[in-house]
């Protein structure tokens, strides 16, 4: 029995060594699972952390950053906006002005575009009316004729006597325009010096110029006058003492009138102091 007992703890003796091998290795396996397990875990961790600082956190701070361009961007557009909502009221208010001002200048030309239609309709009319007046003095002529006694000098005979020591020649205009100043010269055949005194005594003075020098002399009437239309003007001529001649006196005698036409009329006719 001793023996048996003395082979079994030579047996445990030599079995201790080998368990003891057995647990150190057995710990040394679990020390390095444990090591294993403990750097898959840093491993893992390291990764979750480079993840966070990798992508996590640029999307992090890119989302951030984004935020801020986008805060940034949305207090430009409100500046801008600000900006551009005062310029258009700006524009607005110059644009209302510039209309107001417009319809002012617009009212203004519009007013003087009238008084100037105004005055130059005003200003045709006033030239059409002294148009057609002087057209119409233009066309309308006047016209003398002389009569003696109602009946017509040119050609016939003025006749002074003791009866009849004054006479008028009626100057009648029997055109449709009125003549200028008339102006008149009678000429004489005959020039006898109580003659030219007696005429001279009235309105006709003796002339020093005669333009007719087959006439012996010339008279001029003192006044000049204008004739209307259809109007007449006497004309006298008349000697203070018809005795002063005891023979007769004829002569031919010429009228000249002078009233605005290019051509002076003229009357012929015969001039006689009888003594009776």
């Amino acid at each position: 029995m001793d023996e048996n007992i003395n082979k079994i703890s030579d047996q445990n003796q030599q079995i201790e060594p080998k368990i003891e091998l057995l647990i150190d290795k057995k710990i040394s396996d679990a020390k390095l699972a444990v090591s294993e397990s403990r750097f898959k875990f840093l491993l893992t961790v390291g990764g979750v952390i480079l993840t966070i600082f990798g992508i996590i956190l640029p999307m992090f701070l890119a989302i951030n950053s984004s935020q801020k361009i986008d805060a940034s961007i949305q207090r430009m557009d409100d500046k801008l906006g600000e900006k551009v909502d005062k310029s258009l009221q700006r524009i607005d208010a110059l644009t209302q002005r510039i209309e107001e001002k417009s319809t002012i200048l617009e009212n203004k030309y519009n007013a003087l575009e009238d008084k100037s239609t105004n005055r130059i309709d005003t200003s045709l009319q006033r030239m059409e009316y002294r148009f057609n007046e002087l057209s119409g003095k233009q066309l309308r002529k006047p016209k003398i004729e002389c009569f003696v006694d109602r009946k017509r000098l040119d050609g016939g005979v003025l006749v002074l006597d003791s009866k009849h020591t004054k006479k008028f020649i009626e100057l009648k205009n029997i055109g449709d325009g009125s003549t200028d100043q008339v102006k008149i010269r009678l000429y004489l055949n005959y020039e006898d010096e109580d003659l030219i005194l007696n005429l001279q005594n009235t309105n006709w003075q003796k002339s020093d110029f005669n333009d007719r020098p087959e006439y012996a002399a010339m008279f001029v009437y003192d006044y000049a006058f204008s004739i209307s239309p259809q109007a007449s003007v006497p004309i006298d001529i008349w000697i203070q003492n018809p005795e002063f001649r005891k023979n007769k006196v004829e002569t031919s005698a010429l009228l000249k009138i002078f009233y605005g036409e290019p051509i002076p009329y003229e009357v012929t006719f015969s001039f006689e102091i009888q003594n009776k």
